[in-house]
């Protein structure tokens, strides 16, 4: 079980770094995420999350 979990993740990994990279780059584009970013603590999901929740406002 524990080799075929090992196996799961290292197929998975690529995929996830690659999903943050573009995260990343979609995050980057909205206005003020930079400064958000520059926030202790605050990275690209969170700051993505609350683009999110607030757009809708």
């Amino acid at each position: 079980m524990l080799a075929y979990l090992i196996q799961q993740y290292e197929l998975y990994k690529p995929q996830l770094e690659e999903l943050d990279v573009e995260l990343e780059a979609i995050v980057e584009t909205l206005p003020g995420a930079q400064q958000m970013m520059k926030i202790p603590d605050l990275g690209v999901v969170t700051v993505g999350l609350f683009f999110t929740e607030v757009e809708d406002l």
